[in-house]
């Protein structure tokens, strides 16, 4: 037998193995993390709305992280120790659909936005790796965007959210400014950076309480939550964000602890979903993300995760919408919007 069939029986070994561990094709069912909030704590809908995010602690056993970290490593070709970050991660390595479809993932983020989930194709795999610097997610990140439909489109409340599943963390955080998804202005970067160079950071420890009413003082300073594996972490694609790591309490430069993560986008059946995946697949191309294998596509469809405007381009129809997003080259605008405007919206 040839190396190249060996690798792909092996692959598809590996592959029944994590849908035995993660679970089969059913419909996921309610959540386990629907127990009544205990004093003090927030649902996951109403910490979402009021803080930008929510957290679901111990969503898969520590034993089935460290089995999906090996098996995605492999996958990925990815070497222990060594930073690696690779985007439209379903598309590319089998085994992380199953993770996709999991329940207990799906379950976390119909909490938190309090409707059917559907998945807008963001997806990353990330080993070692920390976008240090204060960004959003969302399509609008300008100083004001005011004007952009991410604020100003309330027809519907906005519910386009990152998932986050830590599989290994050793030291693994994300700061976050709480609330800032409610303000389409800038946060004041110079002042969040005097608070971090002074170590005036709010740290959410592993065993502290994340989904909770936050003071006026903890919502103006940078809040710090560590992540164990198995944790979820959901959060606003609007909120202002971090990667940072903890050491014994404390934020720390060093990041050779070991971290690994798994996240997905999904959103409720409306614009700001469609626009929110219409960004990342059409507008920023330079990510080269790439149409959904169909056989993928028609399984998420079964699974009612598919947006009822599938896959098609929002910006072919809305191309003026294009004034509000953020692109790498700005010079690109015009020809994008030529582009968009001249095209047929096609589905895989």
């Amino acid at each position: 037998m040839s190396t190249t069939t060996n690798a792909r029986a092996a692959a598809r070994r590996t592959a029944h193995r994590v849908q035995r561990l993660f679970g089969g094709t059913e419909q996921p069912g309610p959540s386990e993390h629907t127990a009544e909030p205990v004093d003090g704590q927030l649902a996951p809908r109403t910490a979402l709305v009021q803080n930008g995010f929510c957290v679901a602690r111990s969503v898969v056993p520590t034993s089935e992280c460290m089995w999906m970290a090996r098996t995605f490593k492999h996958e990925a070709t990815i070497k222990n120790g060594k930073k690696s970050k690779n985007i439209d991660a379903v598309n590319r390595f089998p085994s992380v659909k199953t993770v996709l479809v999991d329940p207990r993932i799906l379950g976390a983020v119909r909490n938190a936005i309090d409707t059917q989930p559907r998945y807008l194709q963001i997806s990353d795999l990330h080993y070692f790796h920390d976008t240090a610097l204060w960004h959003r997610d969302s399509p609008s990140r300008a100083e004001d965007s005011s004007a952009s439909p991410d604020w100003t489109d309330t027809s519907t409340p906005y519910r386009v959210v990152k998932a986050i599943l830590y599989l290994e963390s050793d030291e693994a955080a994300m700061a976050v400014m709480v609330g800032s998804h409610r303000s389409p202005i800038e946060m004041d970067k110079k002042r969040v950076a005097a608070f971090e160079r002074s170590g005036k950071h709010i740290i959410v420890g592993p065993h502290d309480e994340a989904n909770r009413i936050y003071t006026d003082r903890e919502r103006s300073r940078p809040l710090v939550w560590t992540a164990r594996p198995g944790d979820v972490l959901v959060f606003d694609e609007r909120l202002y964000h971090c990667g940072r790591r903890v050491r014994e309490g404390h934020v720390t430069a060093e990041t050779d602890a070991r971290k690994f993560t798994i996240s997905f986008v999904f959103g409720a059946d409306d614009d700001h979903s469609a626009r929110m995946y219409s960004y990342f697949r059409f507008a920023r191309t330079e990510l080269k993300y790439r149409d959904l294998d169909p056989k993928l596509s028609k399984d998420l469809t079964r699974r009612g995760l598919v947006h009822s405007a599938g896959w098609t381009n929002f910006f072919a129809e809305h191309p003026e919408q294009l004034d509000a997003v953020h692109l790498r080259d700005p010079s690109k605008l015009q020809e994008l919007k030529e582009t968009f405007a001249n095209s047929t919206s096609t589905t895989p």
